[in-house]
Parts: C-alpha cells; structure tokens; sequence
C-alpha cells in the first residue's frame, strides 16, 4: 500500500481515537471556564505555542543542534 495512504489512515485513526482530548478547551463539556475578571480575556493557545516554538528554535540554534 502507499505510504501516504498508511499514514493518512494512521492519522485518521489517532484523531478518531483521541477526539475527546483534542476538542478546544472553550467547547468541552466537562471543563467549566468562569468569566474572566474585568480587563481580562481568555485567548486561545495559538500564542503561547509561537511562542514555545521560537524559544525552542533559538536553543537549537544557539546550540548547533538545529
């Protein structure tokens, strides 16, 4: 078989199996979020990921392990 058909199928079959721990925090059922306090907003993870990531990419960098 493909290659990319067998990994396309291994990644159907992980999201499949793990639908309930990928479901964006904001929408799971089980996880009751208060409204922030005055001044505040909730904000998606989007940001703190870039943000890991580019530290993470400069270590490697400054390293040589890039």
């Amino acid at each position: 078989m493909n290659k990319s058909i067998e990994n396309l199928k291994e990644l159907y079959s992980y999201y499949e199996n793990n639908y309930e721990s990928l479901t964006r925090y904001q929408n799971r059922k089980d996880i009751d979020l208060s409204e922030p306090s005055e001044g505040m907003e909730y904000r998606g993870l989007v940001t703190m990921e870039s943000s890991i990531h580019n530290v993470l990419a400069d270590r490697m960098k400054n390293s040589g392990s890039s």
